[in-house]
């Protein structure tokens, strides 16, 4: 409720659509509401439903939730554990497994069709912008190449695939320490038959 009531208190823009990039989770959480109010179910209850069953995401779950056993907490180089999470739903909790059930939904089309595979795939030419789906690459008006990265707190994923060579690279971690871009590249090198290089040791 603070959160939306906190939207409802916007009446200006920052800046013109276009014009700039700004990640700010407030976008999501009203897509959220939005999902809500379209379909009458809780926004849990619709991703269950309708992606996680389907996508056959068996171990998929999302806050808020009432058994923490089985979760992997993040935590830093000094091994202190991240902050509990806020009491809002949306927090998703996957498995490489999940991650990669979802994905080859997405890419077979079998949650969107290809033309809005096609759509949420465009974004505006600036720069260090990413697209609804992360960095997408067409031939044609399909998907061929598709990346996307994230991070909260100390967990961080990154998923890569080259759709034409049935490449599928996912990572996951809960010790934040920026080095899932280059091991995902180094993998990707080595299945190509490729030179690599792998990562320091050095936070």
């Amino acid at each position: 409720k603070d959160l939306f009531d906190g939207l409802k208190q916007i009446d200006t823009l920052d800046f013109k659509p276009g014009t700039k990039y700004d990640y700010n989770n407030n976008n999501i959480f009203l897509r959220h509401f939005i999902i809500e109010r379209l379909t009458g179910m809780s926004y849990k209850l619709y991703v269950e439903k309708f992606i996680f069953e389907p996508c056959k995401m068996n171990t998929a779950i999302m806050t808020p939730f009432e058994n923490e056993k089985n979760i992997a907490k993040g935590f830093n180089n000094d091994f202190v554990q991240d902050k509990t999470d806020l009491p809002i739903t949306g927090g998703t909790y996957l498995s490489t497994v999940d991650l990669l059930q979802w994905t080859n939904c997405l890419h077979s089309k079998k949650m969107i069709n290809a033309a809005s595979l096609f759509e949420i795939g465009q974004q505006f030419k600036i720069e260090e912008m990413q697209s609804a789906l992360g960095k997408a690459e067409y031939k044609d008006k399909n998907l061929i190449a598709h990346s996307h990265d994230g991070r909260a707190g100390n967990y961080e994923a990154i998923l890569v695939s080259d759709i034409d060579e049935k490449i599928t690279i996912i990572l996951l971690g809960n010790n934040y320490n920026r080095k899932v871009f280059e091991i995902s590249d180094a993998i990707i090198a080595i299945l190509k038959n490729q030179k690599y290089s792998l990562p320091n040791n050095q936070n």
